[in-house]
């Protein structure tokens, strides 16, 4: 006998229509051992809804490998299937009915070994629960159990009316409610369980244990005894106690894993959609929850002390504290209480999910914090008047990453640290409520339309916030709203504020006070537009950068920091670069209040642009005394007059000019004192006729050209200078050769000696020119003075003219010589040698120019000895020579 004379090609999926009973074949004669299949009904099964079938359905699990339950009702107290059995039916037309309280309709469990292979479908199981109300019927009726078992698919049932509701106390639901499928590993390990396309309704259950449609659970006491590869999918849940689907799992047993469900339906859940109580790596990809946390026919949550309206277990998704690596995306979720509450589940992704209509909150914080690396990308909130309220986390690094969200009705930041908010939209404000330390938050490329689009309106401060490329548009009142003691160096960059319009106080930009902190670092590079104000300083601010900003259309003022009542008001802040065009009412305006100029010192206020507005472009208090103003770009030059000039922090943005009335000073600055950056660059002239020279102040250095000096070259001379190091400075321009004026120096023993002061260093390929006056005198009148050019190193030449006085007449004669190598021998050549004297020891000139050219590099030096041995020559002081490179 042939099973293809029954079941078709597709039995092994589940597929058996019309079966019927063989032609010629009696009930007995179809479970002859020879036959791997059965029909229940061929064993004594009746499917009259009366009789109690188990023990013939039994007898065919336990017989034949196929187990086929035709059309009717089969009352059993429960089937355990082993392995390699099939059971299946007419969809659902074949209906199993438990008829004991207890009852495990499928129990896919055996308590000595594993079962393994097992395939139930096309079935219809009742728990004989809520026959005429939910209090009447079977309790804790069990669809199908699965635990200790291998290889199980559960495909295309309808499981209906399992467990039945406390009479008189909701939440004692462990003797009264029921499951529809409970798949776990606390009586052994499940693993690559299939449970597919099964529709579930009706299971009682008052929310603390019984009522789900769908549980998978671990809660083994050995922790590596957990549910694996468990697939739920295709499914739809309804009218649930409890949750629609729950993966399960607590500390200190075991955590279900490796939990994949997709395209799942749920609705009407008592609490959640689906509730990740906890598991490690599991997966919801495609899912619609509706009416979660608000379905009241088996009770009204609100109602029940132990869980409140706002319980975290009364939502369509539910995270758990110790879940990790959960995939959740592809969804829809609408009328339940909170769309999605969070606990400290780490690294979840929460991907494209739409949340609308939710009583309480789309997204809410219900437990401790919010889990480690925890990312949201594109999730839709659009609940209007539902602020999202999740966004907490105690510990260092949270790495929270919010990316491609929309929030109908804005969000609230209770404290998290290194977060990301990336291209998101909100429609009201995003506000830093502060209970918690909130630090290293970036805000980067979203939107903001609501009142106030970022609301700082913390009790502890919010740290090292960034603001970037974002978008403020319409808001009623500001852009950003930092409040009183909110935030420490907040950095607001290229963002966009348009049409913010509201009253008398509104701004882009309002900060409330600052107090003694440095609330706002930065904001740089931001364009306003239709705004009421632009950037509204109140009470000042201490070192904030405001550079680079563009406005146009500002009704009242580009940038005011006004009723500066504070000590701390502003100070050391750098107003720069900012720019409005002519459709700008007002520029820039700093008030000093009560404190007058003690409320206003140190700052920087430079290379602007306001004379286009059609208002006043600049109101400065008095006072910044130890700052630098030079408000508008169009100031392009320093003009000074007096005798002395240190250069200033504005200088590298102008052309310093020096009128000194009497020979003056310009003087580079130390460090400390004016702190220019490396390489930052600044030029003078020298505008008047009197000498100009250049300093260093203490502990700055200089660094000259070869054979220049620090003095400008005469009027109109132009000299520039770089900043090489933090006290150390290039200087170069039209500088005049340096001056050697040397002491009084004399030999009497004929041999040369160095003129100290006489020497200067040359480079290879170099020309100079050396113009010379020296003073000399002898003892005698018949002797006179060596005078040589020499090089300690290195050779050359070098030809000129020299003109020297002896007796009363003058004497001339041109030079041509190589230069001779110091230790060379003094030959004749090498050096100008005068003639006698007369009037003995009585100063006579030598006065010429030569050119000296070096081959080499070295050091020329000049040389001087008496002419003769025993006579006593000398150079007097104030002698010198003149170098400059040709």
């Amino acid at each position: 006998m042939s099973k293809r004379t029954y079941f078709d090609k597709d039995m092994n999926n589940g597929r058996i229509y019309n079966l019927g009973t063989p032609v010629g074949l009696t009930t007995k004669q179809a479970v002859d051992t020879n036959s791997t299949a059965a029909n229940v009904k061929w064993v004594g099964a009746k499917g009259d809804g009366a009789t109690n079938d188990t023990a013939a359905i039994q007898y065919a699990i336990d017989n034949r490998d196929y187990v086929y339950i035709p059309k009717g009702t089969y009352l059993v107290s429960g089937l355990n299937l082993r392995s390699g059995v099939k059971l299946f039916g007419e969809g659902a037309a074949s209906i199993l009915k438990a008829n004991t309280d207890t009852a495990k309709v499928i129990n896919v469990y055996s308590a000595g070994s594993v079962i393994t292979d097992v395939q139930v479908c096309d079935l219809r199981i009742n728990g004989g629960g809520q026959t005429t109300d939910k209090f009447t019927g079977i309790k804790r009726a069990y669809g199908v159990y699965i635990s200790n078992a291998q290889n199980v698919k559960i495909e295309r049932l309808i499981i209906e009316k399992c467990g039945v509701m406390h009479p008189t106390t909701v939440i004692n639901d462990v003797n009264h409610g029921g499951y529809g499928i409970l798949a776990e590993s606390r009586n052994g390990e499940i693993r690559n369980i299939r449970i597919s396309s099964c529709t579930i309704t009706d299971i009682a259950g008052g929310g603390m244990q019984m009522g789900d449609g769908i549980l998978v659970n671990a809660f083994n006491n050995d922790l590596s005894i957990v549910p694996h590869n468990v697939v739920v999918e295709n499914c739809h849940v309804e009218r649930v106690g409890r949750h629609c689907y729950s993966v399960g799992g607590e500390n200190p047993q075991s955590l279900s894993r490796n939990v994949y469900m997709s395209n799942l339906y749920g609705k009407n859940a008592a609490l959640c959609g689906i509730d990740f109580e906890e598991g490690i790596q599991c997966v919801l990809d495609g899912f619609k929850f509706e009416n979660c946390g608000n379905y009241t026919y088996y009770y009204d949550m609100a109602a029940i002390t132990e869980y409140g309206a706002q319980y975290h277990l009364s939502s369509a998704i539910a995270m758990g504290n110790l879940c990790e690596g959960t995939v959740i995306r592809n969804g829809f979720i609408s009328n339940c209480n909170y769309g999605l509450t969070f606990g400290g589940a780490s690294n979840t992704l929460y991907d494209t999910i739409r949340i609308e209509n939710s009583t309480q909150s789309d997204m809410a914080l219900r437990l401790a914090r919010m889990g480690d690396n925890t990312i949201l990308y594109n999730v839709k909130c659009m609940t209007p008047d539902k602020v999202v309220t999740p966004f907490y986390s105690s510990t260092v690094t949270s790495g929270l990453l919010i990316d491609s969200c929309y929030f109908a009705n804005g969000a609230n930041i209770a404290g998290v640290q290194n977060a990301k908010f990336e291209q998101c939209f909100f429609a009201k404000p995003l506000t830093m409520s502060g209970q918690f330390d909130t630090k290293f938050v970036t805000i980067n490329s979203c939107t903001f339309t609501g009142v106030r689009g970022i609301n700082f309106s913390n009790t502890t401060y919010a740290e090292d916030i960034t603001i970037s490329n974002c978008k403020f548009k319409g808001n009623t009142e500001h852009g950003i709203y930092l409040s009183w003691n909110s935030v420490i160096r907040t950095k607001i960059v290229n963002n966009e504020f348009a049409d913010i319009t509201g009253g008398t106080a509104g701004a882009a930009i309002y900060h409330a006070n600052a107090d003694s902190q440095d609330a706002i670092d930065t904001i740089v590079l931001n364009r306003f537009q239709n705004c009421k104000n632009g950037i509204y300083l109140y009470q000042g601010g201490r070192n904030t950068n405001i550079s680079g900003n563009r406005f146009r259309q500002i009704e009242n003022w580009c940038i005011d920091t006004d009723v500066i009542s504070s000590i701390n008001g502003m100070l050391g802040c750098k107003i720069i670069d900012n720019y409005a065009d002519a459709t700008c009412v007002n520029g820039l305006r700093i008030t000093a209040g009560g404190n007058g100029e003690k409320s206003f010192d140190y700052c920087t206020i430079t290379d602007n642009d306001f004379q286009r507005v059609t208002g006043t472009a600049y109101s400065i208090s008095a006072g910044n005394i130890n700052g630098y103003y030079l408000p508008d770009r169009k100031q392009y030059f320093n003009y000074q007059t007096g005798n002395f000039y240190a250069l200033g922090f504005l200088d590298p943005h102008r052309l310093v000019e020096l009128d000194f009335t009497l020979d003056g000073v310009l003087q580079v600055p130390n460090n400390t004192d004016v702190p220019y950056p490396i390489g930052t660059k600044i030029d003078a002239v020298l505008v008047s006729e009197t000498k100009g020279s250049i300093e260093g102040a203490a502990g700055v250095t200089l660094r000259l050209p070869p054979n220049k000096s620090a003095n400008f070259l005469g009027k109109n001379a132009r000299v520039s200078f770089v900043k090489k190091g933090t006290n150390e400075w290039y200087v170069s321009g039209d500088l005049k050769p340096p001056t050697y004026k040397c002491a009084a120096i004399t030999d009497s023993t004929g041999t040369l000696k160095d003129i100290p002061e006489f020497q200067f260093t040359a480079k290879a390929g170099k020309e100079y020119k050396v113009d010379i006056f020296v003073m000399y005198q002898t003892d005698m009148s018949t002797t006179g003075v060596k005078l040589g050019v020499f090089m300690s190193s290195g050779t050359g030449s070098v030809i000129g003219y020299m003109n020297g006085s002896v007796s009363s007449s003058a004497a001339a004669s041109a030079l041509s010589i190589p230069i001779r190598v110091i230790g060379a021998s003094n030959t004749a050549g090498s050096f100008l040698l005068t003639t006698g004297v007369n009037a003995v020891n009585t100063p006579h000139y030598l006065i010429g120019s030569i050119v000296i050219t070096c081959a080499t590099d070295g050091v020329v030096k000049f040389q001087m000895c008496t002419e003769v041995s025993g006579s006593v020559a000398t150079i007097n002081a104030g002698s010198r020579i003149f170098v400059n490179e040709v």
